[in-house]
C-alpha cells in the first residue's frame, strides 16, 4: 500500500481543519503480544518522520520528497493469530 500514488493528482486546496486521532485500548491489549504488535504497526504508519504529511504542520504532497511519499506501508499480515 502506498499512501500516494503517481497516478494520483493533489488538488491544490487549503488546509482543512487539523483532526486528531487518539488511540485508545484496554490494559488487556496492552498485555498481549498480538495487541502491541497491532499498536505498533498503528503507530508506524502514522509516523510523521516518515510520512510528512501526518505532521503537525500541513505539507502539499507536492513538497513531500518521493523517497518518503513512495514508502510502502509497514506490513501487518501474518502477525495476527487465528481464532478457531
Amino acid at each position: 500500500m502506498l499512501f500516494r500514488s503517481p497516478d494520483l493528482v493533489p488538488l491544490a486546496l487549503p488546509p482543512a481543519a487539523p483532526i486528531q486521532f487518539w488511540i485508545t485500548y484496554t490494559e488487556r491489549v496492552r498485555r498481549s503480544p498480538a495487541g502491541m504488535v497491532a499498536l505498533d504497526w498503528l503507530l508506524s504508519i502514522f509516523n510523521s518522520s516518515d510520512y510528512p504529511h501526518f505532521g503537525d504542520d500541513f505539507v502539499h504532497p507536492d513538497h513531500v520528497p518521493p523517497s518518503k511519499s513512495q514508502a510502502p506501508a509497514p506490513a501487518l499480515s501474518g502477525v495476527i493469530p487465528q481464532l478457531t
